[in-house]
């Protein structure tokens, strides 16, 4: 288990990514760097994210940032 606090960023868009997250418990919006306001998506406890970086074999395409303080899987 891995644990963020609040607003903490837990990866950039361009970071290259080697793992995926399962949210255990908290809150993680998924943001763009064009749309940083806006959140393209609103994550809670079940919910997954990182797996495109490591399907893709790509960089990470967009900000993964906790919004309450978060446990990840």
């Amino acid at each position: 288990f891995v644990e963020f606090p609040a607003n903490t960023v837990i990866f950039r868009e361009g970071d290259a990514g080697a793992e995926m997250y399962i949210i255990e418990s908290g809150t993680v919006d998924i943001l763009r760097n064009n749309r940083i306001d806006d959140p393209i998506a609103n994550l809670g406890p079940g919910d997954f994210f990182g797996e495109m970086a490591i399907l893709e074999d790509q960089p990470r395409f967009a900000t993964a940032r906790a919004t309450s303080d978060t446990r990840l899987m």
